[in-house]
């Protein structure tokens, strides 16, 4: 972000974060998440509107580049949950994926600042519409993938913990069962638990 918005600027806005925000810990990695959160109110930058995004981004591959390498969950320990046990199934996020979401081409300000690209950082429409990432590190390195909105909504609710009953539910599109099988096979899970689902809500009878 640096890059994008000048050695003065950044800071001035490294400044006044800490001055607003001291820091309560000596892991700094876990002090600078508020700082995406922070540029949204900070007043220098209110005509950048996509700078707190990017900033969230970089968060995000910044975080994926230092997760330990954990084991990702491995098929056959899902083999051993029963068919009537499978929508009780809440799976544990990989530290080494996450999803980003922005109404601005991040993603691709992002590419143009690290390629020092300013033909490409100009040619891009802040109007194009909002994007839908994954952010994850493979044997390749790090790559920022962009995904429609369904298919992040529901990795979203996987990636939260939430059973996958209610994911599927949720979801409501018959590819769901294609995109499990994606994260699956990418090793986007570390494990998963069992839960006791919720018993709906009677509906009440008007007396």
């Amino acid at each position: 972000m640096q890059r994008l918005v000048g050695d003065d600027f950044f800071a001035a806005a490294t400044d006044a974060f800490i001055t607003n925000e001291p820091p309560h810990t000596a892991w700094l990695e876990v002090y600078g998440a508020g700082f995406p959160e922070f540029l949204r109110s900070f007043e220098p930058a209110a005509a950048l509107v996509y700078l707190a995004d990017v900033a969230r981004l970089e968060w995000a591959v910044g975080r994926a580049l230092r997760a330990a390498d954990g084991e990702p969950l491995a098929l056959a320990q899902l083999a051993s949950v029963a068919e009537s046990d499978q929508p009780r199934v809440c799976f544990e996020r990989h530290p080494a994926v996450s999803l980003v979401s922005s109404d601005y081409p991040v993603d691709a300000i992002w590419r143009a600042v690290l390629a020092r690209d300013d033909a490409a950082l100009a040619a891009i429409n802040l109007a194009a519409g909002a994007v839908w990432l994954l952010i994850e590190r493979n044997a390749g390195g790090i790559e920022v993938a962009r995904i429609d909105e369904p298919r992040w909504r529901f990795a979203e609710a996987l990636f939260a913990g939430r059973p996958l009953s209610v994911a599927l539910e949720a979801a409501d599109n018959p590819e769901t069962p294609h995109w499990l099988a994606g994260h699956l096979s990418a090793g986007h899970f570390g494990g998963f638990s069992l839960v006791r689902l919720r018993a709906p809500t009677p509906c009440r009878r008007r007396a």
